[in-house]
Formats: structure tokens, C-alpha cells, sequence
């Protein structure tokens, strides 16, 4: 609900961007929810993979 309210907000103040009915209210906020998670899941496990390194001596 409170990512519900934040994309509320942000159609007051985004010029374009606008946020009608309920349904938008609710799944519109899943949505960027799911896709945030994906990416984060995504380019974290890249970032934390251990990299070979040559020792050179």
C-alpha cells in the first residue's frame, strides 16, 4: 500500500505520468516491486562472484 501511495504521489508531480482506478493503484506497484527484486537479484549475484585473479611472482 505504501508503494501504492508513492506512485500516487508521483503522477502529482511527474508531468506524464499518471496513476487511474484501483487496479492500477495496486498491480502497478507489484509490478515495479517484482522487476526491482529481478534486477537487484540479477546484478548483485555479478557483483559478488569472486574474480580469478594471477598471482604473479
Amino acid at each position: 500500500m505504501v508503494n501504492g501511495i508513492c506512485f500516487w504521489l508521483a503522477s502529482l508531480v511527474t508531468p506524464g505520468f499518471a496513476v487511474h482506478g484501483f487496479w492500477a493503484f495496486i498491480v502497478g506497484p507489484i509490478v515495479l516491486s517484482i522487476v526491482s527484486t529481478a534486477l537487484n537479484n540479477f546484478f548483485v549475484g555479478r557483483a559478488l562472484k569472486p574474480q580469478a585473479k594471477e598471482i604473479e611472482g
